[in-house]
């Protein structure tokens, strides 16, 4: 449950370390602001207080039809049929969805605000297996749901996480994250977006960014992030590289909103970031 920090060699967060532990640490405030602010935005303290990090990765689907033993679900009984495609879907992905005519796949959103932040700061997840350890990057460690909807990651059998890593942030970086949902508290992201720049001489020097509530794990868009690189920071910038980050959703009938929607978290969550970037 220990959290270190290493100039060289970056962070590293036991998968035991809590939700609270890792909000208020003082090395994850300093360096990786993003992490603790979307945390906070997580659940509740109660809950923040026994959550753990490994914990949070590897909760399962938020999704009303997982939970209802009635309806057919892939990720829970497998078969040939996704109910929430056929069914109420306007919190379901955007990302991801089947094309018309092809077979039915999961849905489901992940539900976790760590995850985002995690991914703008290119953390790793380590694992111990029975082959021994390993490591695997966190946009990777969420299996494509039309590859395979019955596992919620790619942990293999019998292997446990160990830790999570992340390399230093380059010097000055600023991030925010943004959460939208139906109420200010306890409630999960319809929508949400992580992001973290630094500048040179004015200009967007780096910048990574991620959505979540939009598919199953954090969405990188790496579209935005090629927009505003090299780009002066300003309000126009940021609306160019939103519409890049989604100009290749796919989403379905009832959840076409999320596009704008998501486009407008990732917004505010640029212009945030461009206004804690030091110096």
């Amino acid at each position: 449950s220990t959290i270190t920090y290493d100039p060289d060699q970056g962070l590293q967060i036991g998968c035991l370390a809590t939700l609270s532990q890792i909000m208020h640490d003082p090395l994850v405030q300093q360096h990786f602001a993003v992490l603790s602010q979307a945390i906070s935005e997580s659940a509740s303290p109660q809950i923040r207080n026994m959550a753990t990090i490994g914990g949070n990765l590897l909760q399962q689907p938020r999704c009303p039809y997982y939970r209802d033993p009635v309806c057919a679900c892939l990720r829970r009984d497998g078969g040939g049929r996704c109910s929430a495609q056929h069914g109420e879907h306007e919190r379901m992905a955007i990302w991801q969805t089947p094309a018309p005519g092809a077979p039915d796949h999961c849905i489901a959103v992940h539900p976790s605000d760590a995850v985002q932040a995690l991914a703008v700061m290119e953390a790793r997840v380590h694992l111990r297996t029975p082959a021994g350890a390993s490591a695997i990057p966190l946009d990777q460690f969420f299996p494509d749901p039309r590859l395979d909807s019955a596992r919620p990651s790619v942990l293999p059998p019998g292997a446990i996480i160990t830790s999570i890593s992340a390399p230093p942030p380059p010097p000055g970086t600023g991030g925010a994250y943004v959460k939208i949902r139906d109420r200010a508290a306890f409630a999960f992201a319809i929508v949400s977006a992580a992001a973290v720049m630094a500048m040179r001489d004015g200009r967007v020097a780096h910048m990574r960014c991620a959505l979540g509530g939009v598919a199953w794990g954090p969405h990188r868009t790496p579209a935005a992030e090629a927009v505003a690189l090299g780009a002066l920071p300003t309000d126009a910038t940021w609306k160019a590289a939103a519409e890049a980050a989604l100009a290749d959703a796919t989403p379905l009938p009832e959840n076409t909103y999320k596009v704008p929607m998501a486009q407008a978290a990732l917004r505010r969550a640029l212009t945030r970031a461009a206004d804690r970037v030091a110096g």
